[in-house]
């Protein structure tokens, strides 16, 4: 994430659980699927959200990782969310064949909400 933004004027900031975190193995086709939909995320707020501030924030409870992208930029209206292109339908494929949970918010701001049970093997 850190790389993604470094040329990019929105400010980015990452937000990691301040315990220390417990060595969990997420094998690889799970973890790529978690990798690639928090990239779209990230990506998105830096081509379409006319942010100042980007903020990535990972924490676990009650067993499972929580991810969320959020940003203050312009967001996007309900109905342009049902048209959006491969993007968010992408994401919500990704969590459904990982037994996970997208959930999107935006109204002049975006927030983007990744939920992965870390119990399930995928």
């Amino acid at each position: 994430a850190v790389t993604l933004f470094e040329n990019s004027p929105i400010s980015l900031r990452v937000i990691l659980p301040a315990e220390e975190i417990p060595a969990i193995t997420i094998h690889g086709e799970k973890r790529r699927h978690i990798y690639l939909a928090v990239k779209e995320a990230l990506h998105n707020c830096l081509k379409h959200s006319e942010a100042q501030n980007c903020t990535l924030t990972m924490r676990l409870e009650d067993n499972a990782l929580n991810i969320s992208v959020s940003d203050d930029g312009k967001g996007f209206v309900a109905q342009q969310r049902e048209q959006a292109g491969n993007g968010l339908r992408g994401m919500k494929k990704r969590m459904q064949q990982i037994a996970g949970v997208l959930d999107v918010e935006t109204n002049e701001r975006t927030r983007v909400n990744f939920m992965v049970p870390l119990n399930e093997t995928v």
